[in-house]
């Protein structure tokens, strides 16, 4: 966290002035006003950033232990060489999605949780070492490429005149209400039902919202940024 506080403030220092986007009123206001559809689309986007990973990454130690009798120290390790690896991805996905666009990506990877979440689980409750790896390398491998776009999607969806307000609220609702409850959730379930592998179902529904969010994503988002952000700190940057 010093780290990245530490990077943060010595670009911030470097980065050219940038007039407030809204001169006058109250921006979340207006997004709420003038763009719900656009904000219930960000909800829906990242219930994979919320729900799955939560699941994936912070839940998924208690439930090996639950479920296959794994260590937590085993179950650390590979989990913490998993998220190294997605966070590999990250670069790579994001300069893609450049090329090809930001929708086709989040469709594949939410439509490949739906498909793969079952299986991959499924691999993981064995208890086996590779098994477990490789069941939560799946999972990584789709939540990573999911995470790579996401942020400048939501973005792109907004015009700059409500963006930090409109994104962080719907993001925040989401991960608050869907990812902190994902775990709780998981467990009261699987304590209700004994079905060991009810995550996976859980994050097949959240990944199959998530899927229908960035169906709906117009082609035309790209522009909302592209149009009024690049070219107006171009412009500053050159005088």
């Amino acid at each position: 966290g010093v780290v990245v506080g530490g990077v943060g403030f010595l670009l911030r220092r470097r980065m050219p002035h940038d007039t407030p986007a809204a001169s006058k009123g109250f921006p979340l206001f207006d997004a709420l006003r003038n763009y719900p559809k656009q904000m219930l689309q960000v909800v829906g986007l990242s219930l994979i950033n919320a729900a799955v990973f939560y699941i994936t990454f912070v839940y998924v130690i208690t439930w090996l232990k639950r479920a296959s009798g794994m260590g937590a120290s085993t179950a650390t390790i590979i989990n913490s060489v998993n998220m190294a690896i997605m966070i590999s991805l990250i670069m790579g996905v994001a300069w893609l999605s450049d090329r090809i666009g930001r929708k086709l990506i989040l469709t594949a990877a939410a439509i490949g949780l739906v498909i793969f979440a079952w299986p991959l689980m499924a691999m993981m409750k064995t208890g086996d070492t590779s098994l477990v790896f490789l069941g939560q390398l799946g999972l990584a491998i789709l939540i990573g490429t999911y995470g790579a776009v996401i942020p400048i999607t939501m973005c792109e969806i907004f015009p700059r005149g409500v963006r930090c307000s409109a994104v962080s609220t719907a993001y925040n609702i989401c991960v608050g209400l869907a990812g902190g409850t994902a775990p709780a959730v998981c467990e009261w379930m699987i304590t209700r039902t004994g079905y060991m592998l009810f995550p996976a179902l859980y994050i097949m529904l959240a990944a199959a919202f998530s899927a229908l969010a960035a169906l709906s994503i117009h082609a035309e988002s790209r522009k909302a940024i592209s149009d009024s952000v690049i070219p107006h700190l171009a412009n500053e940057l050159a005088t």
